[in-house]
């Protein structure tokens, strides 16, 4: 099976076969890689395609939010403040040449990683510098990755009139891997909303029942990062939602306490063996850290800092990354209903369309 993705630091494209073809799929592999049809009209439909993706993509309103959070984070001169795949009027505007001249200049062996998991025997090596040895990089060089920074806190009120139900991230500007806060990060967030039981979901919808579900989500970039607490209300709830969220993240009053760290660290060490369970996990997993720029080695190292992590080490560093004044906010809901609310909870709102 063959697929291809891309994202902010990279594309990636994937294959599946038996072991005993492999050497055949990496020909096939080869060719699509370096040589691929890019006919006109295959680049048109592909257009097409995006257009409607987009437009789809921007009438959800969890989806809406998630981007407009982004585009609230990081300033709009960087790429990673906007949509992955392109708005509607950059997608519009790509030509067939265009992508010929991406191909030409970004697909090529100095800037390409291949990864090969399964059941190896030897060979694979041998088969690989068949299908690949002869590549050769274009003389003009590529564009180095970008490292983005952040906005000033702020809301944003998207409205959607009428909606009976608001999505919401509330959050800011966080860490890539490489900082070393990360593991304290990961055992902060899955206390806090990453568990069934967590502070965020146990509260607003355990005891309150204002929302399906609360959680805390820690996503890493290849430089920096975002981290926000996530979920949908009723539009009736979202001030009181949004100040208990707000408390519940002011960690001050209520840190994180050993047996919510010893729970996180058992959890996170526990489900690795299932991500890395089958060849395409592997995989997976190595290809998102060859994105972002880390070392394989990541892997082991991360898991012997989680177990180093303490109720201090993880209350400190979301002290750090979501300081109770110093908040981002988005909110996609009814403005109508929802500005005055927010503003007289002490929010400086901006309402947008």
């Amino acid at each position: 099976m063959l697929g291809g993705s891309a994202g902010y630091s990279g594309s990636e494209l994937s294959l599946e076969v038996p072991t005993d073809r492999l050497g055949e799929a990496l020909g096939l592999l080869a060719e699509v890689v370096r040589e691929p049809e890019l006919r006109p009209d295959d680049v048109d439909r592909h257009r097409t395609l995006r257009l409607a993706e987009i437009e789809h993509l921007l009438a959800n309103s969890a989806h809406r939010s998630a981007l407009e959070f982004r585009a609230a984070c990081i300033p709009s001169r960087y790429r990673a403040s906007r949509m992955v795949g392109g708005s509607q009027a950059t997608v519009s505007a790509i030509t067939h040449d265009d992508v010929l001249s991406f191909h030409e200049r970004y697909y090529r062996p100095d800037a390409a990683t291949l990864i090969i998991s399964g059941e190896l025997s030897g060979q694979e090596f041998a088969q690989a510098a068949t299908a690949f040895g002869d590549w050769e990089s274009p003389a003009e060089g590529y564009t180095s990755h970008e490292v983005p920074g952040s906005r000033t806190p702020h809301c944003w009120l998207i409205d959607r009139p009428g909606a009976v139900q608001a999505d919401v991230r509330l959050g800011g500007f966080g860490i890539d891997r490489g900082d070393p806060r990360w593991a304290d990060v990961q055992v902060a967030t899955h206390a806090l909303g990453g568990a069934f039981l967590s502070r965020l979901n146990r509260v607003l919808r355990e005891e309150k029942g204002f929302t399906y579900g609360a959680h805390l989500v820690n996503t890493p970039m290849r430089e920096g990062g975002l981290i926000s607490m996530q979920g949908s209300f009723r539009t009736e709830v979202v001030p009181e939602a949004l100040t208990l969220a707000r408390d519940l993240l002011d960690l001050t009053s209520a840190p994180i306490t050993q047996a919510e760290v010893t729970d996180a660290v058992n959890y996170t060490k526990g489900v690795a063996p299932l991500r890395y369970s089958t060849a395409q996990g592997i995989t997976d997993r190595i290809a998102a850290l060859v994105r972002d720029g880390v070392n394989v080695e990541f892997v082991n190292a991360n898991f012997e800092a989680i177990g180093l992590v303490t109720p201090e080490s993880a209350t400190q560093s979301i002290m750090e990354l979501l300081p109770p004044d110093g908040l981002t906010l988005v909110v996609v809901g009814d403005a109508a209903s929802l500005h005055d609310q927010l503003l007289a909870d002490g929010w400086l709102v901006e309402v947008r369309a």
